[in-house]
């Protein structure tokens, strides 16, 4: 353990950071197959993968903005009374999934919609348990 890991705070930030990106990631690969990229008889461009890339960040910010709210309040309550459960983080995420459609827009979504955003929030959930979810109560607090 690096004399960073023991800070709650850091661990937290991490979790959340690789979170997101998992989010964005699950949540890119819906868009490809929504569109149809992965088929044989697209015909795609060169510069594709720059534009997956940028697409990628773009969906992290969107990720980060729309679950900063949810998240505080669900990491603040996990960290106060140490749950470690991992069902607990993916519920978590999959219900802020579900949360962020309604955010987005009011219309009603297919089933592809909540499945792609219940699925990248319940995935973010499990990669944050993984990463500082185990240890939910543990750890010191910076002293200001």
């Amino acid at each position: 353990m690096t004399a960073h890991e023991d800070f709650a705070l850091w661990r937290i930030m991490k979790g959340y950071f690789y979170g997101c990106v998992t989010a964005a990631i699950v949540l890119l690969i819906f868009l490809l197959l929504l569109s149809g990229y992965f088929s044989e008889s697209t015909d795609r461009p060169t510069g594709s993968i720059f534009a997956v890339f940028i697409v990628t960040i773009v969906l992290v910010f969107f990720a980060y903005a729309l679950s900063i709210l949810p998240v505080t309040f669900i990491l603040i309550t996990a960290e106060m009374f140490h749950i470690q459960h991992w069902i607990f983080y993916t519920l978590s995420g999959a219900v802020i999934g579900f949360g962020v459609t309604r955010v987005i827009d009011d219309q009603v979504y297919t089933l592809f919609d909540l499945v792609s955003f219940m699925s990248s929030g319940a995935l973010a959930g499990l990669v944050y348990w993984h990463i500082a979810g185990r240890d939910a109560g543990r750890g010191r607090w910076p002293r200001f």
